[in-house]
């Protein structure tokens, strides 16, 4: 019997080493109107136009034909043309995230944009700080870097990768590693009409993320989370000066991790988002699984702590 998400009811193919959520970004065209507000090029002096959230769904759907394919795991999170919000789409991620057996990797595929119309180039975006996220970032960045050698790279190297890090909603609200590529420029008329809007175009963004997903699920193996002296390995929580470890739970790693990549989290965003608790409902189920955390911390005799202020959850050392 096929495996179907409780999710969002969709098939979820099999025989791959991780399932990769694919995100549209924004909405679609139904009945010849375009669903989110802005997000568009300019019309240009041929009549043609970009609109972000088809794009974005024309890429999806390509590597969704891939993958499906080549028996990958996947989910189309938004796979009908909703204008759906940027808190659902995260909440859908961790409902995903929660439910499977695998590790998830989250890829949200956007157009860029600029009041500049001479902004011009490529980049991928990961939440702040040293994550997991980076690995896969940098995979997609040679990926594009062999398929278009001659476009401008926009890059980051200040802390040692290539991506560019933001407190994009999708990225640090996410409780799997998370991307977010910018494919062109959508509001300059060369990359939108030689990439955004021709087939061919199209067919060769598709390809970089089809090729970065080939890599990973083919030579990279379990990605791994570093904060301060411990790491996260799939659910083993190791420090690295002792190589002390036990393993969390699910609820656990998505906690742990959530709180690694924000630094500070509020306790009703985790009680509604990871344990699907209504925030105004009287419960401990929070204060269990924190307990439980910090007790395997000092297990393995890290320097790393979870604090309590006010409303809201702080790691640190």
């Amino acid at each position: 019997m096929a495996k179907v998400c409780r999710c969002c009811g969709q098939e979820i193919k099999s025989n791959s080493k991780y399932l990769w959520i694919l995100d549209n970004g924004h909405g679609g065209i139904i009945n010849g109107v375009y669903q989110t507000a802005g997000k568009r090029s300019p019309i240009w002096a041929d009549g043609t136009q970009l609109f972000e959230g088809e794009f974005n769904r024309a890429i999806v759907d390509r590597i969704a034909k891939h993958c499906d394919k080549n028996n990958i795991e996947y989910i189309n999170l938004v796979d009908t043309n909703e204008d759906v919000s940027l808190s659902t789409r995260v909440k859908m991620a961790n409902e995903v995230y929660r439910e499977s057996d695998k590790p998830c990797i989250y890829v949200s595929i956007h157009a860029n944009g600029f009041s500049d119309q001479s902004a011009n180039g490529w980049e991928v975006f990961t939440s702040p700080g040293e994550t997991q996220s980076d690995h896969i970032a940098t995979v997609l960045y040679e990926e594009v870097e062999k398929e278009f050698p001659l476009i401008k790279m926009r890059k980051d190297t200040t802390d040692g990768d290539v991506d560019k890090e933001s407190n994009f909603y999708v990225l640090i609200h996410t409780a799997m590693p998370a991307i977010l590529s910018e494919n062109f420029f959508m509001t300059n008329e060369k990359e939108c009409k030689r990439y955004l809007l021709s087939e061919v175009g199209r067919n060769r963004i598709a390809n970089a993320h089809i090729e970065m997903i080939n890599k990973i699920e083919n030579f990279i193996h379990n990605l791994k989370i570093f904060f301060h002296d411990i790491s996260i390995d799939d659910e083993k929580l190791t420090n690295l000066k002792n190589n002390s470890f036990c393993y969390l739970t699910k609820i656990e790693l998505e906690i742990l991790t959530c709180l690694i990549r924000e630094k500070e989290m509020n306790k009703n965003f985790i009680k509604e988002n990871i344990l699907n608790i209504k925030s105004n409902v009287e419960t401990n189920s929070l204060e269990s699984h924190l307990t439980r955390i910090r007790k395997k911390l000092n297990e393995i005799e890290t320097v790393v702590k979870i604090k309590t202020k006010n409303e809201k959850l702080l790691i640190s050392t």
